[in-house]
């Protein structure tokens, strides 16, 4: 038997499809494998295999007995089925194809040669899933741009890509948040992004930048529709903001914490200054403010000067800044500043100039001072009284007069001098001419000044008495500043003589009168008055006291002089004046019954004030008969209102009222007629003049009353006669005489007679215009189609033109309503007027038909009615419907894409003769080539119909033409009805229709189709696929082709612009022509070429014409990170440290506020791509560990920035100090990371003024000793007093000295302190020296000047007082004691007097026995300049002998003192000491002379050598040791070159006779030489004692200034 075997493979699928990341043990397909040999043969045993399937294998067999699944045994010849699982999930991304090729083979277990074997391979394809993250795959590192960018410019492009490639890849959304900005002026962010038509993120400017930094931002890409964690990726980046020089200087004012504030200052700046400032003075500004000026920009960006425009006064400080700097503004021309001459303030202008060029040509700053210079007092107050030229001071004195009366027993001021008008003062403010205080110069008892310069008279002033009085005025004007200038002012007053009687009348009696109310220029009374002044003049007078109208109510307003007048005239006889009383007005006695009133007298020339006298008068008004009635509105709140004679009053009455109705007024008033007349005065009738229909009521009134219009004759009330208002006028008629003539008085009433419905509404007939009613019918026609199943309306009655009413008004002629009088069941009448058919009318059952319409008219008192016949006669119409003829056809074809194409006619007859036929067609389904139905398809816009008549055969022919192209891709069959309809029918709508069918037959028109990650690509468009740089494997990119039409073979080809890259794409060999593989079988390095050009073309094999497609492919390499970051700045050459950064110093003693700052920006690149973005900045101390606390960098910006205050003067921070700094990429993913190599760059601490000039004196305290015959333009040195500084010498530590006591004859040195006499000095000279340390431009911020200024005390030498003392000075810890004891003891005694002890030496320093030597030492004053006298001292000391005798003293010397205590006598054993120490003496000398002449010259040489360094000049004269005169040749003084060495920077102060006396030349000042063989080991022992004294000396003189101190004293 053969073995073979047959292909028998039951194939579920064998292309299949599923999604990635299917679990586990999931069935792809079942197999089946069957073998023909028979079981006892064993061949029949097949084994099947998966071959070719790399580890680890997602696909296994399913019941195998392999533990790997790849293959299973069937040991029977019948049908085996066999599952293909999945076993590991599948990744779309990175294969989205799998080929499993199966392999079964029988004979297992014999031979190969004898074995048959069948291969297979199944496609699995697989569907992609939402689970991969876009991608950026296009961002730079870095990018800078400068801070004035436009806003909406465009900063970078980003590209980010779904990381799916099937078709779940979904367009990118992008989103952008700062995350932090070294610009933080603003809230608002400053950057935003947009999506460009490309599909990449544009970052653009949102909001300007206003300053230079860094933004550090957070690109979000987000796929649309997917709302999972993985479909967002994030991005961060850094923008470098570049400075430009676009910022101006601006001014700010600092506050009160030193804080400066956050806006400019835009409004002028007050400041002042006083007239008498010195040069170089500050002004000061407003509410003791500081002012800064500061420049945003950086570097040489933020330089700029200062400058005062054209002004010769001020000066301001700094000129040069940069970046910002306190400013102040000084005094520069003193004698310029007289405020009397500037009387104004003076507009300072200050302009902040860039030094830089500017972008946009920025304007210069300017800060507008306005500074006013302060007046002090330094001119008098002066009086000028009024029309004087002249001030009253002197002999220029004021005269004035008063009258005797002037004063009434009250102060009364005479005269104001205190009057601003009257005072005049040269001084410029109101501050230094407004603070005066005026007082009598002189006794004057009628008088008295206020302060405030109102002169009073307080006490009667007689004529008789005293005609005149002097009176003296000193005005007294204290200014600011304290000082009161004073004026004397000299009033001379007359009194003068006054006139002062009262006038009287003549007769005292009160005055009554009764006068009728019509009277008028009727004299009342005579009067009379006199006065007992010559002078007199004398005028009459009438006052209203009260005036009652009737119920005695008082008239508070009654006009009394418009009716009474009084006229005066001076009598004949002296003294005596009469006057006349008149009635000039007539009295109403309805509005004033009584009058009460004072009639006065008096003297106009009085000189007292007003002197009058006054009588009584009443008058009594009587009532005539004066007015006649009128007629009033009485209104609801019970008031009353006048009609006017020309008013007209509106009333109403309706045409049915019965006589005695009253008509009713307007707005429902009353009126009401009275008489203001009293008693039978006041009586009248009414009546109504010439009026049948109406009577008033009542007709006669006593007084007043209401009245009311009734109606007297009802049957003339007919509102269609009376038609318009019926005007009735009123007459009242007086009853009693009256006085004079009277009008009548008349009230005019309009009454309006109203309709009401009193005649029924008629419709009338169009042709004759009667009345529809009776025999009179209306006729009208209708065709019997005019019901179509509704109410339909045939008449309309209501119409205005056919109906009419007798009636007067609208309301009961237009509320008409209509009904049917009689039932009618084919009509029916709305209420309205209209009448409707509502069945069918039938021309063949009934032709005419009768409707009798009832119009009911509803006026305002009931309803009238009227009846109107219709007789409607009914018409024949045409209602026959079209037919299509039998043979019409129903199916045709046509092919697609024809046009203007006839396809079929049709043919319709209709039994009308009148017919007239139209044809349509309507769509009712479109079907495409799958069956499926297509809505949107228009036949309309494919197909017409066009129709005529054939009237040979009587019937009508329709044509079908397709005008547009069908496209048989989209329609492939077409169902649709041919309609045709009769356009006269008159019965609806008579219609027939056919239904059709139309086949478009299929031509190759359409192009082939390719299809990329699920989503068509068009001809020509382009696709980016992406590959990883150095990839190590194959990847493949897959396309789908397909055509609409029924083409499927296609040939494929690609083409390429660069040959060089050709080789690393080609196709991949497939049997499936419906897709299209491309395999990437090279690598690419991305830094080489990021994007790959070419261009996929495809074309189809179908019939002609042939179609092609291009597809642009853009083949994207992606990057990996295999480049280091480079640092681009700071850079380094070769091992150098090119970068030097200067660094301020950031707080020091005189700030109050630190705030960060920064530096310098690390920049570093990195030749990757931004995804492995971003770079950290980190920063090495190694070099530099004291900078750890204070410098740190960030790491994300790499901006160095110092934390805290930095102090050069700190131990080492004074030099340049070296760091290092290094950057790390790939910070984002953390994992395959990359760093730069380090870079070092050096920072220097720069010095600012932080610290303050201190002397090196311990106490501030400095004296210097003076020959008293000394000269002027001595220089006295001071560098051993000179103040220190922390700071740099040459910079902010830089000290200028400067003496701040005025007037004294020295000046100083402002570079080295040194002191010169200006003139000789007699005597003690005490002033004080300052330093002050911010002379250097940049340094006068926190600039200050020492806390306790240097005294010095300059003494002529003839003022050093001596004192015999007994010191033992063989031992030096007893010498040291001794002084000391009495420093302390002379210390005490000075502070007991507030003096300063100065102890000067020891004058016998050579003597080594036990006294008695001479001490030095000087009283200073501490209060005062002046000098002390010797005696002065002598006698202080002398009165504390006892104390000083107790220390060692035994006698003052020059300061000679008597001594209080018992003497001792006075015996010969002291006369023979004295006659031995002479002897002795003498020898001495002798031997002195001799042993000096010796080494005159050997000394002289060593002088020399020894000179050179001590500050001395010249041997001595005649070969003496140098001269110790304190001044040398140049007249400068000397410095003690022994006490120098101890701290004692002394002048050599010796006297010449001290060092002639004691022999005191070279060996005493200077070393003598080790070496010099004839220098004895006394002359040695000579020269160090007196350094050993010195030394001491100078030590104790220490202790005793610091023991000063201790104890509070300088």
């Amino acid at each position: 038997m053969l073995n073979q075997i047959q292909r028998t493979w039951i194939r579920d699928k064998l292309v299949v499809g599923y999604r990635q990341n299917t679990g586990d043990e999931h069935r792809i397909v079942r197999l089946v494998s069957h073998d023909p040999d028979v079981r006892q043969s064993e061949w029949h045993v097949r084994r099947l295999t998966i071959e070719n399937c790399l580890e680890p294998c997602p696909f296994k067999l399913g019941n195998c007995s392999d533990s790997t699944g790849l293959s299973c045994l069937a040991d029977i010849s019948d049908d085996v089925r066999h599952d293909l699982l999945l076993v590991a999930p599948l990744d779309y991304e990175k294969q989205s194809v799998h080929f499993i090729q199966l392999k079964l083979t029988d004979a297992n277990g014999f031979p190969e040669v004898l074995q048959n074997s069948v291969e297979t391979v199944i496609t699995l394809i697989v569907r992609d899933v939402q689970d991969t993250a876009p991608v950026f795959s296009s961002y730079p590192p870095l990018k800078v741009i400068n801070e004035d960018i436009a806003v909406g410019a465009s900063v970078l492009t980003v590209l980010a890509i779904d990381g799916d490639y099937g078709p779940n890849s979904r367009r990118i959304l992008y989103t952008l948040v700062e995350l932090d900005s070294t610009d933080n002026a603003s809230s608002l962010p400053h950057l935003g992004i947009r999506t460009t038509g490309n599909g990449e993120g544009e970052v653009f400017v949102l909001n300007p930048f206003s300053a230079p930094g860094f933004v550090r931002i957070n690109i979000t890409a987000t796929e649309v529709g997917c709302f999972e964690a993985f479909c967002v990726s994030s991005l961060v980046l850094r923008v470098q903001v570049d400075d430009v020089n676009n910022h101006a200087a601006e001014f700010y004012f600092v506050d009160s914490d030193g804080l400066t504030q956050s806006t400019p200052i835009t409004r002028p700046v007050l400041a002042t200054v006083s007239e008498n400032s010195n040069v170089g003075t500050a002004v000061e500004l407003e509410n003791g403010a500081l002012i800064r000026v500061e420049d945003l920009d950086q570097g040489v960006n933020a330089a700029f000067t200062l400058r005062i425009v054209e002004n010769d006064i001020f000066e301001v400080s700094p000129v040069s800044v940069q970046g910002s700097n306190y400013l102040s503004i000084r005094v520069k021309n003193k004698t310029l500043l007289d405020a009397e001459e500037i009387r104004d303030p003076i507009e300072l202008t200050i302009i902040a100039a860039q030094n830089q060029p500017t972008v946009g040509n920025l304007p210069e700053s300017t800060l507008t001072v306005i500074v006013t210079v302060g007046d002090v007092n330094d001119h008098e107050s002066f009086y000028t009284p009024p029309g004087r030229p002249e001030p009253c001071e002197g002999i220029n004195h004021y005269v004035m007069n008063t009258t005797e009366t002037f004063y009434q027993g009250t102060r009364v001021e005479l005269l104001d001098l205190g009057a601003a008008a009257a005072l005049s003062d040269a001084d410029r403010d109101a501050v230094n001419r407004d603070q005066r205080l005026f007082r009598l110069g002189n006794t004057e008892d009628h008088f008295s000044i206020l302060p405030d310069g109102k002169l009073q008279v307080i006490r009667t002033l007689d004529f008789e008495a005293a005609q005149s009085h002097r009176i003296v005025v000193d005005i007294d004007n204290t200014g600011a500043n304290g000082i009161t200038k004073t004026s004397t002012c000299t009033i001379d007053l007359t009194v003068n003589d006054v006139n002062d009687e009262p006038p009287e009348f003549t007769n005292r009696t009160s005055l009554a009168f009764t006068v009728d109310e019509q009277l008028k220029d009727h004299p009342l009374v005579s009067l009379q008055a006199k006065d007992k002044d010559a002078s007199a003049d004398l005028k009459f007078s009438i006052e209203l006291v009260r005036a009652d109208g009737p119920g005695v109510i008082e008239d508070s307003d009654f006009p009394l002089s418009e009716h009474l007048s009084i006229i005066s005239q001076e009598s004949s006889a002296p003294g005596t004046w009469d006057a006349q009383l008149t009635v000039i007005k007539e009295f109403d006695r309805e509005v004033i019954e009584t009058i009460q009133a004072r009639v006065m007298v008096t003297d106009e020339k009085s000189e007292v004030g007003v002197r009058t006298d006054e009588i009584a008068l009443t008058i009594t008004v009587r009532d005539v008969n004066n007015h006649a009635a009128e007629f009033l509105f009485v209104l609801a709140n019970g008031s009353s209102q006048s009609i006017s004679s020309t008013t007209v009053i509106s009333a109403t009455v309706t045409e049915n009222s019965n006589a005695g109705t009253a008509v009713e007024l307007a707005d429902g008033v009353f009126i009401r007629a009275r008489d203001l007349d009293l008693g039978a005065n006041a009586a009248f009738t009414l009546q109504i003049v010439d009026d049948d229909i109406f009577e008033v009521s009542p007709t006669n009134v006593q007084g007043d009353n209401n009245l009311s219009i009734r109606v007297k004759n009802s049957t003339l009330l007919d509102a269609e006669v009376i038609r318009t208002p019926r005007i009735l006028n009123i007459k009242a008629t007086q009853t009693a005489t009256a006085a004079g003539t009277l009008p009548e008085s008349i009230l005019r009433v309009n009454v309006t007679v109203l309709d009401v419905n009193d005649h029924a509404s008629f419709y009338m007939l169009p042709e004759t215009k009667r009345h529809c009613e009776g025999v009179n019918h209306l006729a009208i026609t209708t065709e019997e189609t005019i019901f179509t199943g509704k109410p339909v309306e045939l008449l309309d009655m209501a119409l205005t033109s056919t109906l009419s009413d007798n009636d007067r008004d609208p309301e009961n002629r237009d509320r008409t309503q209509f009904r049917l009088a009689e039932t009618e069941e084919h009509f029916a009448v709305t209420s309205a007027g209209k009448i409707q058919v509502i069945r069918g009318l039938d021309f063949e059952t009934n032709g005419t038909h009768q409707i009798a319409v009832a119009i009911d008219n509803i006026g305002t008192n009931g309803i009238t009615t009227s009846i109107c016949t219709v007789d409607l006669t009914v018409d024949d119409v045409n209602d026959e419907a079209p037919e299509f003829t039998e043979l019409a056809p129903r199916a045709f074809a046509v092919d697609e894409n024809l046009k203007d194409h006839l396809m079929v006619t049709f043919e319709a007859t209709d039994k009308d003769a009148s017919g007239d036929l139209e044809f349509s067609i309507i769509l009712v389904r479109a079907l495409s080539p799958r069956g499926i139905e297509d809505g949107n398809f228009r036949l309309s816009d494919h197909i017409s119909v066009t129709s005529h008549k054939n009237t040979t055969r009587n019937v009508w022919v329709a044509e079908l033409t397709v005008k547009k192209g069908l496209d048989r891709e989209q329609t492939e069959k077409i169902t649709a009805r041919v309609i045709v309809k009769d356009k006269n029918t008159k019965f609806g709508v008579e219609t027939d229709e056919l239904p059709i069918t139309i086949t478009v037959n299929n031509l190759n028109d359409n192009m082939p189709s390719i299809t990329f990650n699920s989503l068509p690509v068009p001809d020509g468009d382009s696709i980016s696929p992406e590959v990883p740089e150095n990839h190590n494997s194959v990847n493949r990119v897959d396309f789908l082709v397909s055509d609409l039409d029924d083409t499927t073979t296609f040939h494929k080809q690609l083409l390429f612009i660069e040959d060089k890259y050709k080789d690393h794409v080609i196709f991949a060999p497939t049997t499936d022509d419906g897709r299209i593989t491309l395999l990437i079988n090279k690598t690419f390095d991305y830094e080489e070429i990021k994007i790959l050009p070419f261009t996929l073309l495809v074309t189809d094999l179908g019939v002609e014409p042939i179609q092609q497609t291009r597809v642009l492919i853009n083949l994207k390499i992606t990057d990996k990170n295999d480049n280091n970051p480079i640092i681009d700045f700071p850079l380094q050459y070769n091992g150098t440290i090119p970068v030097v950064t200067l660094v301020p110093e950031s707080y020091g003693n005189n700030l109050t506020v630190f705030e960060q700052f920064s530096i310098l920006t690390v920049n570093a690149t990195d030749a990757d791509s931004e995804a492995f973005l971003p770079l950290n900045y980190y920063l090495n101390f190694d070099d530099a560990p004291g900078l750890v606390d204070f410098l740190a960098i960030d790491k994300e910006s790499g901006i160095i920035s110092v934390l805290k205050a930095l102090d050069r003067e700190a131990p080492g921070m004074d030099q340049e100090l070296t760091l290092q700094v290094r950057v790390q990429d790939n910070m984002r993913n953390g994992v395959d990371q990359r760093r730069s190599d380090p870079t070092n760059f050096r920072i220097r601490i720069t010095d600012v003024n932080d610290n303050q000039p201190v002397f090196s004196s311990p106490n501030g305290y400095f004296w210097i000793l003076l020959e008293k015959d000394n000269l002027a333009n001595t220089v006295l040195p001071f560098i051993k007093q000179q103040a220190t500084d922390d700071d740099l010498p040459n910079g902010c530590g830089k000290i200028i000295y400067s003496i701040t006591t005025p007037n004294v004859p020295v000046m100083i040195d402002q570079n080295t302190a040194n002191l010169t006499i200006t003139s000789k000095l007699e005597g003690d000279l005490q002033f004080n020296v300052e330093a002050f340390d911010g002379s250097v431009a940049g340094c006068d911020v926190g600039s200050s000047r020492v806390t306790v200024p240097m005294t010095v005390k300059i003494l002529v030498k003839e003022l050093l007082y001596e004192m015999i003392v007994n010191i033992e000075m063989d031992n030096a810890e007893e010498k040291l004691a001794a002084i000391d004891r009495i420093n302390q003891q002379l210390e005490l005694i000075a502070n007991l007097y507030d003096f300063d002890y100065v102890y000067y030496g020891i004058e016998n320093p050579k003597s080594r026995a036990t006294g008695p030597q001479v001490l030095n030492f000087a009283f200073l004053n501490r209060t005062t300049q002046a000098n002390l006298v010797k005696e002065e001292v002598t006698k202080i000391l002398g009165s504390h002998v006892a104390q000083l005798k107790a220390v060692g003293m035994t006698n003052l010397g020059t300061a000679v003192v008597t001594d209080t205590s018992p003497a001792e006598p006075f015996d010969q054993k002291w006369i023979a000491v004295i006659v031995m120490g002479v002897a002795v003496l003498a020898l001495v000398v002798v031997a002195s002379v001799f042993f000096a002449e010796k080494r005159k010259l050997t000394l002289k040489l060593r002088a020399t050598k020894a000179m050179e360094g001590t500050g001395m000049t010249n041997p001595g004269v005649e070969g003496r040791g140098p001269s110790l005169s304190p001044y040398g040749a140049n007249g400068t003084q000397k410095v003690n070159p022994i006490l120098a060495k101890y701290g004692v920077d002394r002048a050599l102060e010796l006297k010449h006779s001290f060092a002639e006396h004691h022999d005191y030349e070279l060996d005493e000042v200077a070393v003598a030489d080790e070496s010099d063989a004839d220098a004895s080991s006394t002359d040695r022992d000579s020269v160090g004692g007196l350094e050993n004294i010195e030394a001491a000396a100078a030590q104790s003189n220490r202790q005793m200034i610091q023991a000063q101190l201790r104890n509070g004293h300088r």
